[in-house]
C-alpha cells in the first residue's frame, strides 16, 4: 500500500471520467483524484487538498493537455458558479461522460451495463429551467447582492449578471431586485448572525405558456431596517412590488413569503399574494398527445425542466409499453404530485396514485380536473397503509420515481406485494439506483433495459428510466 497522500502534495493525471457532483476523476494507486474545473480526457496538474478514505480532493492548478471536446464556457460566471460544471465540454462529450459515469457505477455493484441504451438530449442545451432561487447575500466587496453561491460558501453570493440555463427576462428581474435592495439598503438574512430580512427570490417561467412568477422570501420579522429607518414589513412588500412592475419584464404572478425559523419553534412559512394570478400555468406536450396544462403554486413542486419533462414522460409511457400497446393499469407509488400519471393517463386504462404529502396529492387531482382526466385516482398517506386498506389492487405496471436516497427496503416489499408484471423505475441517482437494482434483482426481478435521458444539460446530472420484468 502506497504512502497516505499529504495536503500540498503535486499530483498529475489524465481525467478518465465525473463525479455525480461533475468533479473530473481519475485513479491514483488505491485512491480516486476528485478534481472541480477537469473534464475527461484533460491531462492536468493538480495539488492534494483532502483526504478521505480512498479519495482525494485536490485543487486545480493547471491543464497541461486540454481534452479533445474542451471547449470555452460560455457564461461569464463560469469560474464563479458551481452550478454548470460542464460548460466546458461539448455536449456530445456531456452525454458521453454521463453515460460512463452511470456504467461506471453499475459495474460497481455488478450490474450489468450492457443493457444502458444510447442517451435521449435536448435539443438546445441552453435556457431550458422554469424554475431557479436565488439567494440575497454579501458580494466579494460586503454590499447586499443577489445571486447564487460559489462552490464551498454558504453566506457569501456573487451578483448575477446572466443565467444561461434560465431565461434573459428572469436574469434581468433578479438585476432589478438586488439593485433595489442596495438602494433601499435592505440587509441579507444570514443565519449565523441571526440578522438581515431578505431571504431569497424565486422566478418560475411558463416555457409553453409565457408564465412568469416572481416570490421574494425574507424572515418573519414584523418590523425591519429601509432607507435606514424602521419599517413595518409590509412596505418592504410594497416596495418589491413597485420594483417588479418597473422592471419592464411581464409578470403574471407575484409573491411574498415570511419564512420563520426559529430554534425551539416550529417553522412556518406564510404566504402573501399580491399581484396577477395565485398559480402559474404550464403546459406538456407529449408526442401524439394533445397538450396537456398543469396549475403551478409556488410550493408545488413540477420538474424544472418542462421539455425535458416531455421527453422523459414519453420514454417513461414507451418503458411501461403503453406508447405501442395503450390500454394498461399503472401504479404509480410515491407520486408526489402526480405528473408522470396524469401525463401517461391518455394512454392507460387507468391509474392509481399513492402519495404521503397530502398537498401534493390535492394539486394532482386539482391538476386531473383541469384537464378533463377521469381516468385517474389518487390517495393520500402512506403507501404501506393504503395497499393494505384498499386490498387487492391490481396493476400491470408499477412506475416508481423516488428521492435521490432511492427506495427504502419497504418500499421494495410494496412493489412486490402488487403483483405487476412490469416494473418502472425513474432514477435521478446513478449510485442509489444501481444499489437499488441489486434488491430489485435478488427479488426475483429482471433488469430489461436503462435509457438516459438528460433532463440538466452543462451539469453532471442524468434521469434514467429502467425497465424491469417478473
Amino acid at each position: 500500500m502506497s504512502p497516505k497522500p499529504r495536503s500540498g502534495e503535486p499530483l498529475e493525471g489524465v481525467v478518465t471520467g465525473l463525479s455525480t457532483r461533475g468533479e473530473g476523476l481519475w485513479a491514483h494507486g488505491e485512491y480516486t483524484v476528485a478534481l472541480r474545473g477537469a473534464i475527461p480526457g484533460d491531462r492536468v496538474a493538480a495539488a492534494v487538498s483532502r483526504v478521505k478514505k480512498r479519495r482525494i480532493d485536490a485543487r486545480l492548478e493547471r491543464i497541461i493537455e486540454p481534452s479533445a471536446g474542451r471547449i470555452d464556457a460560455r457564461c461569464r460566471h463560469f469560474e464563479l458558479c458551481g452550478g454548470c460544471t460542464l460548460q466546458s465540454l461539448t455536449y456530445a462529450g456531456q452525454l458521453a461522460a454521463k453515460v460512463d459515469m452511470v456504467k461506471a457505477m453499475l459495474a460497481r455493484w455488478d450490474v450489468d451495463a450492457s443493457l444502458m441504451r444510447e442517451p435521449i438530449g435536448l435539443d438546445s442545451p441552453w435556457f431550458y429551467r422554469n424554475k431557479m432561487e436565488f439567494s440575497f447575500g454579501v458580494d466579494a466587496e460586503q454590499r447586499t447582492g443577489l445571486g447564487l453561491h460559489p462552490p464551498g460558501y454558504k453566506y457569501e453570493i456573487f451578483d448575477l449578471a446572466e443565467c444561461l440555463l434560465e431565461s434573459e427576462e428572469a436574469a434581468a428581474l433578479v438585476r432589478a431586485a438586488a439593485q433595489w435592495a442596495r438602494d433601499a439598503e435592505l440587509a441579507p438574512f444570514v443565519s449565523m448572525r441571526h440578522g438581515g430580512f431578505l431571504r431569497t427570490l424565486t422566478v418560475r417561467e411558463g416555457k409553453r405558456t409565457g408564465d412568469r412568477m416572481v416570490e421574494l422570501t425574507t424572515t418573519g420579522d414584523a418590523e425591519t431596517q429601509m432607507h435606514g429607518r424602521t419599517v413595518e414589513a409590509k412596505a418592504v412588500a410594497d416596495a418589491f412590488l413597485e420594483c417588479m412592475r418597473a422592471s419592464g419584464v411581464p409578470l403574471t404572478s407575484i409573491y411574498w413569503t415570511q419564512h420563520r425559523a426559529v430554534k425551539g419553534e416550529r417553522t412556518t412559512v406564510t404566504e402573501h399574494h399580491l399581484h396577477g394570478e395565485s398559480v402559474l400555468h404550464e403546459e406538456l406536450c407529449l408526442k401524439g398527445r394533445e397538450p396537456m396544462r398543469f396549475e403551478i403554486h409556488p410550493r408545488a413542486f413540477f420538474q424544472p425542466n418542462s421539455r425535458g419533462a416531455e421527453l422523459l414522460y414519453h420514454q417513461v409511457g414507451i418503458a411501461a409499453g403503453l406508447v405501442d400497446a395503450p390500454g394498461g393499469r399503472l401504479l404509480d407509488l410515491y407520486c408526489g404530485t402526480g405528473t408522470i400519471g396524469l401525463a401517461l393517463s391518455p394512454w392507460a386504462k387507468s391509474v392509481m396514485g399513492i402519495e404521503l404529502q397530502p398537498d401534493a396529492v390535492e394539486n394532482a387531482r386539482r391538476n386531473a380536473a383541469l384537464n378533463g382526466i377521469e381516468n385517474v385516482v389518487f390517495h393520500a398517506g402512506d403507501v404501506a397503509a393504503v395497499l393494505r386498506d384498499l386490498g387487492d389492487v391490481q396493476a400491470d405496471v408499477v412506475i416508481v420515481d423516488p428521492p435521490r436516497s432511492g427506495l427504502m427496503g419497504a418500499a421494495r416489499e410494496h412493489i412486490d406485494q402488487v403483483g405487476a408484471a412490469r416494473l418502472v423505475y425513474v432514477s435521478c441517482n446513478p449510485e442509489a439506483l444501481a444499489r437499488d437494482l441489486v434488491g430489485l434483482t435478488e427479488a426475483k426481478w429482471v433488469l430489461e433495459s436503462i435509457q438516459p435521458v438528460d433532463m440538466f444539460p452543462q451539469t453532471a446530472h442524468i434521469e434514467n428510466v429502467v425497465v424491469l420484468t417478473r
